[in-house]
């Protein structure tokens, strides 16, 4: 139930209007319209009782964070902004639906349009905007300053009396000859037809070629993005190759991948967010998380809940190409194994600090086996027992590999005398290189990874999708598997060269051996 508006209340029942006056008094109202006007949060959680009366608003620190950031839009101190935020987390009636009608209450003269993937969604918007100005709560609090004009008041168009208007339109639909002061495009892609690229590239030119062309007032405009990511070509990244580092990005992933620090830009507030901590338990709690991600798919769920999309395939290395190992067809005994580390770790206070990894591979001819991993943020301290739990583990395993430099130079140095088979290997080429060089053994379906469907390989899709969008961060799994699929290939070329000698020694010696002296040949014996 919305606040109603004075018709509505006329022509309400006694009981309804009984009810409603109860509800109003159960709510807790905004009264102090100056506050209202110049704090974006206390604006939505006033609105908020207009669009859902009857539901609980459950406030995050999230919509502080972005509320701050789209006052800077109003102060034109920031023009371009994109907010990438997983489904069903306000990003709609916050930035799309709130943020333009709360411009208003500074300066009711604005124009502003708002776009979306489809004409219908863009309407809806566009009738709760409506909503808001009309309601009861609205007009209380600013009384005869912002009222409909009669002459134009149509679900996708409105103005105001002092000359605002709302414009609403959708992706690929009319803007032209619309001048306004700033622009909304909210989900500019169907979710749905994320891998079209048809729509998506029908998105980006609507951008270009439209919105981005309709700003009255180049000194003094806004520009918001407002989505989840979908595709790597989508309009987030889009924008970004067009005008690099002209765009301020805040980028939520349902489930922080590391540890996290966000500074507010104006509080000065900061929000400390450890790996794995979910984004707004209050709404979507682990269970949650989890069925949505399933009904999704990693490849989805990678971009639409945790803001880094990666191509359906996968970008060097493909998903198709990983072949499971389960208890059926595992071999029961491997050539060799061996264990292959990136030693990462680093201050993990930082804001981007890095995943140790250690993983231990088995190969039986061409085959190559990931049998288990361990993977944390570890300081070096935190670091040393979890290698040495993995090596007592594995005791067949022969070589221990660890990239030599500066972290795995140190693990060497402290380790050498200790456990035997360690490795320094020098890395060759970046890493892209070293990943395009493993890749025909993936290509070929010669690198098998456990069944996660197996108990406690769960984390093998996980280990599947990072590698599929290596080299993007996070990118530790794909740096050990790469590092152990390479030396298993030159290792093995080695020994294979060496078995061909072997055996041509061993012919030569048949063919010479009649010939020699019967002595040597029974000392040879």
């Amino acid at each position: 139930m919305h606040l109603l508006t004075d018709d509505e209340l006329a022509l309400a029942t006694q009981e309804e209007k009984l009810e409603y006056l109860r509800l109003l008094e159960s709510r807790e109202a905004v009264v102090d319209a100056h506050e209202a006007s110049e704090d974006l949060t206390v604006f939505a959680r006033g609105a908020w009782q207009v669009l859902e009366a009857t539901t609980e608003m459950k406030w995050n620190w999230h919509l502080d964070l972005i509320c701050e950031y789209l006052s800077l839009l109003r102060s034109h101190k920031l023009n371009r902004l994109i907010v990438n935020v997983p489904p069903q987390t306000m990003k709609s009636r916050l930035c799309t639906i709130m943020f333009p009608v709360w411009c208003w209450t500074k300066d009711p003269t604005r124009r502003y349009m708002a776009s979306s993937y489809s004409e219908g969604l863009s309407t809806d918007h566009s009738l709760e905007r409506r909503m808001l100005v009309q309601s009861s709560w609205f007009q209380t609090l600013w009384p005869n300053r912002i009222r409909l004009a009669s002459d134009l008041n149509r679900v996708t168009e409105f103005k105001n009396t002092r000359g605002g208007r709302m414009f609403a339109t959708s992706t690929a639909g009319t803007a032209t000859g619309k001048g306004v002061h700033g622009i909304v495009e909210d989900d500019p892609q169907n979710p749905q037809q994320a891998e079209s690229e048809t729509e998506r590239k029908s998105a980006n030119d609507f951008h270009d070629g439209t919105l981005s062309t309709r700003f009255s007032d180049r000194d003094a405009f806004w520009h918001l993005i407002v989505m989840q990511r979908l595709h790597i070509d989508d309009l987030t990244a889009h924008v970004q190759a067009k005008l690099p580092g002209a765009w301020t990005i805040i980028s939520l992933p349902m489930e922080a991948e590391k540890d996290e620090e966000w500074t507010f830009p104006i509080s000065g507030r900061v929000v400390h967010r450890k790996q794995g901590e979910l984004l707004w338990p209050a709404r979507f709690d682990g269970p949650s998380v989890k069925e949505i991600a399933t009904e999704l798919g990693p490849y989805r769920a990678a971009g639409q809940l945790q803001q880094r999309p990666t191509p359906a395939g996968g970008i060097i290395i493909q998903r198709n190409w990983f072949k499971y190992w389960n208890q059926g067809n595992v071999p029961p005994k491997f050539d060799e194994v061996l264990l292959s580390f990136d030693m990462n770790f680093g201050d993990t206070k930082s804001k981007t600090p890095s995943f140790v990894v250690g993983q231990a591979w088995g190969r039986v001819g061409s085959r190559k086996y990931l049998l288990h991993e361990i993977r944390g943020l570890w300081s070096f301290a935190q670091t040393i027992p979890q290698v040495l739990g993995l090596v007592g583990a594995f005791p067949t395993a022969g070589y221990k590999l660890v990239e030599k430099k500066a972290n795995g130079a140190a693990v060497l140095s402290s380790l050498e005398e200790v456990v035997s088979g360690l490795m320094a290997i020098e890395p060759d080429g970046s890493k892209e290189a070293r990943m395009y060089a493993a890749s025909p053994d993936y290509a070929a379906g010669n690198v098998y990874v456990p069944d996660p469907a197996m108990k406690g390989y769960e984390w093998s899709l996980q280990h599947i999708e990072e590698v599929c969008h290596f080299p993007q961060e996070p990118n530790d799994r794909g740096d050990a598997a790469s590092q152990a699929v390479n030396f298993f290939r030159r290792n093995q070329s080695g020994f294979l060269n060496w078995l061909k000698i072997d055996q041509a020694k061993r012919n030569a010696e048949k063919e010479t051996q009649g010939k020699l002296p019967v002595p040597f040949a029974i000392r040879r014996a």
